[in-house]
């Protein structure tokens, strides 16, 4: 049987062994550790026994190390786990034994082992994200989902923690003071000068979001972290340790990449503390942000955020990724540049043929929008007269880079020659460069400066023909496949929108000559009525004219005898009360019968009234005279030919027929102020303009009647006269103008425009039939070349004003 070893033989084989070895007691405190423990953590032996564990390595307190063991003691078995000493910066195998008042911990160095399974953990997911990546950028999917798939993969093959991407916005920036200076093709990206963009906005994030103060999903260019890698552009990194530069083990390439932390170009030190404490408190290991760049340009920023240690190819694989996204971004600009450009050229002649249908504009928007987005030097539209003996070809419209001189009109006639049979063949013609052709060709496109060429034909379904053409004489120039494509679709376009054009064009000179076929008859229908309406108006008026003047005649007649006859018969009372008197006189004392006829027949009264009485059937017949000149005087029946006249005696005798209406019912008639200046005798034709004042004031009048029923205001009628001097220089009056003016309610403006209007009214049906303002317009301004118009404010009142020249002989010279 084998006798057990010593404890002596014991302690002699744990001083040999490789690995370290160390004992506590139940209270922790260090009974025993060999000789490679003590190497391990560079301490004293004679000094650690004895000393608490956890006092004596205070590195292992309060980490996995010092749960893992107080577990093993509690459940008092056997423990074994895997942990990374911080201050060592070793893995250790780590082997917990406890037992009745003793603890042993056996301790196996691993490093090596953990670092070849990191490696090829770190191969593998570099593998893995090399292909994620790739997959993610091939596919032809829209751009933020190829960007999503790529931060996802980054994140998963990292083990980041947040991985985000921001790109320039494109649609926000600033102008550029450059511009291209070579001839690009529409296949070229055509973007601004990145340099001028101000924004870089978000476009995919995995994982946790980023703090919005440090990384805003929009960031003002040049301003932050990622502004500021997006500017410069240079990787930048943020470690745990709040410095600005990776750990040298790790990122050494990029370490050298990077400006010093005392470096004025990188972002502000207040920023980056305050970075560095979210780094800290969140327990990151590295923020890293790397440019995404393409020839230079600036296309976005990656930005990565991890907690464990980065590989040592970390910067080649961060490198490779944004390399590859910044070229995949710009593939995807470049082609949605070239689609909106063709969209932009198709769209602008669709709303041409939409919008105007007129040929001219729309060959003029073709040819400059097809130039500005070729970038050439010339393009031009060719229209094809095919006579029957000869083909002409004439340039119609063209937009040329500033300097080229004109080639509106024929073309040289060896061109001519060479285009004519391909235009109305359709065949196209393309030359990138004239060296390569015929001499012929060389000859004649060389006499026109022309280096390259592209022709497109087109045919219409009214047979017509024509072409576009390319033309560029500063360089050769390649004309791509989608450029032939694109402007193929143009010249499709513009068949059908000169199809149209033309369609428009006969249908609009139809529309017209119906539209002023209807316009004739409607105007010729609207001059049938007004003329009716005036013959009916004249008529009436002649009518008129000639009952008043046959009453007038009639009782003119009765008058001038009665009139005639009372002043004889006042002769004769006179005489007859002058006898009676010397009879009372003579014979004071007549008799009884005498005196009681005296007193029957009131002698002393008769005597007393008798004359008055005369006098008044006197003033009687005298009214009545003067009623009899009015009614003459308006109806002018005997004047039919214009002559002068004072104004005046027109509008008395029209106030004076008017005189009932003035007066009103109730006795609260309408005041009449008269303001006459001293006017000299007007050329008119009386009686016409005697209608003009009939009209205009019996409008006053009912517009006075209808603020009677409404305010009971007094109302008024004012009527001025004054002559007016056209040359306010000479001062020398050659017209007169009559004002009539009432304190009525007014009218609105819409109505103003509407007063001289045939056969408009605001009177009730059966009251006014539309036609004397009108009449009333025509007589001063086509009988007299004179001015009528009015001038009215709601609630204030309306003035009708009458200007007409005093001599009618200067205004026919």
């Amino acid at each position: 049987m084998r006798s057990l070893p010593s404890y002596q033989g014991i302690v002699d084989i744990l001083e040999r062994v490789t690995d370290a070895f160390l004992s506590v007691d139940n209270e922790w405190r260090l009974t025993y550790l060999n000789a490679h423990a003590a190497e391990l953590w560079k301490i004293d032996r004679d000094t650690a026994i004895g000393c608490n564990l956890w006092t004596c390595f205070p590195g292992l307190q309060a980490t996995d190390f010092e749960r893992c063991s107080r577990e093993a003691v509690l459940q008092c078995r056997a423990r074994q786990f895997e942990y990374f000493d911080t201050t060592l910066d070793r893995w250790l195998d780590v082997h917990v034994y406890p037992a009745p008042g003793r603890i042993s911990i056996y301790l196996h160095d691993i490093t090596k082992r953990k670092h070849s399974e990191e490696a090829s953990f770190e191969r593998a997911h570099t593998s893995a994200l090399v292909t994620a990546v790739s997959a993610a950028l091939g596919q032809s999917q829209p751009l933020e989902r190829s960007l999503e798939l790529c931060a996802s993969a980054l994140e998963h093959n990292l083990s980041a923690i947040s991985v985000g991407i921001w790109l320039i916005d494109r649609d926000v920036h600033l102008p550029s003071e450059t511009a291209p200076t070579h001839s690009p093709t529409i296949d070229d990206a055509h973007e601004p000068s990145v340099e001028h963009h101000s924004q870089l906005a978000l476009a995919a994030l995995s994982g946790e979001p980023f703090p919005e103060d440090l990384f805003p999903d929009r960031v003002a260019w040049g301003e932050t972290t990622i502004g500021w890698v997006a500017q410069t552009p240079h990787p930048y990194c943020i470690s745990q340790f709040g410095t600005r530069q990776p750990d040298r083990a790790n990122y050494s390439e990029v370490s050298d990449t990077l400006p010093s932390p005392d470096s004025d170009a990188i972002p502000s030190y207040d920023f980056n503390e305050r970075v560095s404490q979210w780094v800290d408190q969140n327990y990151l290991n590295v923020v890293v942000c790397y440019p995404l760049v393409v020839e230079a340009r600036p296309i976005g920023v990656l930005v990565l955020a991890s907690a464990r240690t980065l590989p040592d190819n970390s910067h080649d694989i961060l490198t490779w990724v944004a390399n590859g996204i910044a070229i995949a971004v710009d593939r995807i600009w470049v082609r949605d540049s070239l689609s909106h450009r063709r969209k932009s050229l198709l769209f602008s002649l669709a709303g041409q043929i939409r919008n105007t249908l007129d040929l001219d504009t729309i060959l003029s928007t073709a040819v400059r929008e097809i130039r500005s987005l070729l970038y050439i030097d010339r393009c031009y539209y060719i229209w094809c007269a095919v006579e029957s003996t000869m083909t002409v070809l004439a340039v119609t419209h063209e937009d040329t880079i500033e300097g080229l001189p004109s080639w509106l009109g024929d073309l040289p006639a060896n061109e001519e020659a060479r285009l004519s049979r391909r235009i109305i063949q359709l065949e196209s013609v393309r030359i990138d460069n004239i060296a390569n052709e015929d001499p012929e060709t060389q000859s004649v496109l060389e006499s026109m400066g022309i280096v390259s060429q592209l022709v497109l034909p087109l045919g219409t379904r009214a047979g017509q023909f024509g072409a576009i053409v390319c033309a560029h004489g500063s360089e050769a120039r390649t004309w791509t496949n989608g450029e032939i494509e694109l402007l193929h679709a143009a010249v499709d376009q513009l068949a059908i929108a000169i199809d149209q054009a033309e369609l428009y064009a006969k249908t609009c000179a139809a529309a017209l000559a119906a539209q002023t076929q209807a316009q004739q008859l409607q105007d010729a229908m609207q001059n049938l009525k007004q003329t009716e309406a005036q013959l009916v108006q004249n008529e009436k008026m002649s009518s008129l004219g000639q009952m008043v003047a046959g009453i007038a005649h009639e009782i003119n007649n009765p008058v001038n005898f009665i009139s005639g006859n009372l002043t004889h018969a006042s002769t004769y009372i006179t005489d007859l009360l002058n006898l009676v008197q010397l009879y009372q006189e003579t014979f004071p004392d007549p008799g009884e019968e005498i005196d009681d006829e005296i007193e029957e027949i009131e002698l002393e009264f008769l005597q007393e009234d008798l004359p008055k009485l005369l006098e008044s059937m006197r003033m009687g017949a005298d009214r009545i005279r003067e009623i009899v000149l009015s009614l003459r005087n308006f109806s002018r029946l005997d004047e039919a030919e214009m002559k002068p006249v004072k104004l005046e005696e027109g509008i008395d005798s029209t106030l004076l027929i008017l005189q009932s209406r003035l007066k009103g019912k109730s006795g609260n008639g309408i005041e009449v102020i008269k303001n006459y200046a001293d006017l000299p005798p007007v050329d008119c034709y009386p009686g016409s303009l005697n209608q003009v004042f009939m009209n205009l004031l019996a409008n006053a009048i009912d517009a006075e009647d209808e603020l009677r029923k409404t305010d009971g205001d007094r109302p008024s009628i004012t009527i001025t006269t004054e002559p007016i001097a056209s040359d306010e220089e000479a001062n020398i009056p050659d017209r007169v103008r009559i004002t009539i003016t009432d304190n009525g309610s007014g009218i609105p403006q819409t109505i103003v425009k509407q007063l001289f209007d045939p056969f408009f009214t605001t009177k009730p049906v059966g009251k006014g039939t539309g036609l004397g303002l009108s009449i009333s317009y025509q007589i001063v301004v086509d009988q007299h070349g004179g001015k009528l118009w009015c001038e009215s404010e709601v609630g204030r009142g309306t003035s009708f004003f009458v200007e007409i020249p005093i001599r009618q002989q200067e205004l026919n010279a």
